[in-house]
């Protein structure tokens, strides 16, 4: 499956997809879509880079 590992990464630190599509300024629905298709390195470390963000504001809140 595609980009799993991201996923789980973000499903792991407590993060919905949807609010990662926010970050990233998408529509959910785009958003999921995209995830269908592997992506480079460098998008993925940008996933990660907004998951880490995401979880940093949830743990502060």
């Amino acid at each position: 499956m595609a980009n799993q590992d991201l996923k789980l990464y973000a499903a792991g630190k407590g993060i919905k997809q949807w609010q990662v599509a926010e970050l990233f300024g998408q529509k959910p629905s785009n958003f999921s879509a995209s995830l269908r298709n592997e992506w480079t390195n460098e998008k993925k470390a940008e996933f990660r880079r907004a998951v880490d963000r995401l979880a940093s504001e949830l743990n502060t809140a």
